[in-house]
């Protein structure tokens, strides 16, 4: 099956066309009229020496969100069911480009807009096995990243689960650096594409720089035939299906 063989890469490059320039040129009306909300918790730490280890990591805002609301699912709480209500925010009148884009997936369970802080990193987790399953992702729901801004010094991580038990879950492991893994993929994207990115297993992000790295992240179900299809298509480019 698809979703077997999703969980056993890191991520993929997905077979679509994007016009960068037409995403950030809505990024930057979004930044010049809009807030940015940290994610509550703040989960994450400084990579700065001195500062603090549960920085405000990341911030957001949706595209489509469970209610409608531009900052609601970010709250600490807050999940994401196959029931729910997925409904547009009013960036839909702002942002054509992007909900063109993302609406091209078809079934969309979440879509935001996710800056990740200079010089910070968020926890070690997974949207399927985290203890307390904040994400509420079902192991048919897969993560797509398109990068919009993308410092040079920035890394995307990927672990395996059987590294991560209930007996680790602690503060020290989930913010431990990717040096200290054996098997560890670290890699980084390319703005203008999309990616699967493994979600299911344990991840984590490294922004190394003083800007914000800056992309679109779409939640979709892989049990929908477009998504389905758009996914089988870009792992025979990438010879992982026959």
């Amino acid at each position: 099956m698809i979703s077997e063989i999703l969980r056993d890469i890191p991520w993929l490059p997905i077979d679509i066309d994007i016009d960068i320039v037409k995403l950030q040129q809505e990024y930057k009306f979004v930044c010049e009229n809009y807030r940015f909300e940290d994610r509550q918790p703040h989960v994450g730490r400084s990579l700065r020496p001195g500062k603090n280890c549960h920085a405000n990591a990341w911030s957001g805002i949706s595209l489509i969100s469970s209610d409608g609301s531009l900052y609601n699912d970010l709250k600490n709480g807050s999940t994401m069911d196959d029931n729910d209500n997925n409904i547009s925010t009013e960036l839909k009148n702002y942002c054509k480009y992007s909900f063109e884009l993302i609406n091209s997936f078809k079934k969309i369970l979440r879509c935001r807009i996710m800056r990740v802080s200079p010089q910070s990193s968020l926890a070690w987790h997974s949207h399927v096995h985290n203890i307390r399953n904040e994400d509420g992702q079902s192991e048919e729901t897969i993560l797509i990243q398109i990068p919009i801004e993308m410092p040079e010094n920035f890394e995307y991580c990927v672990v395996d689960k059987k590294e991560f038990t209930k007996d680790k879950w602690v503060v020290e492991e989930r913010v431990a650096p990717p040096s200290s893994f054996k098997n560890i993929y670290r890699g980084k994207f390319d703005i203008g594409k999309a990616y699967y990115f493994n979600s299911y297993q344990y991840h984590n992000v490294y922004n190394y720089s003083d800007t914000y790295k800056v992309s679109i992240m779409l939640y979709c179900d892989l049990r929908d035939e477009n998504v389905e299809q758009l996914i089988k298509k870009s792992l025979i480019k990438e010879r992982l299906y026959e």
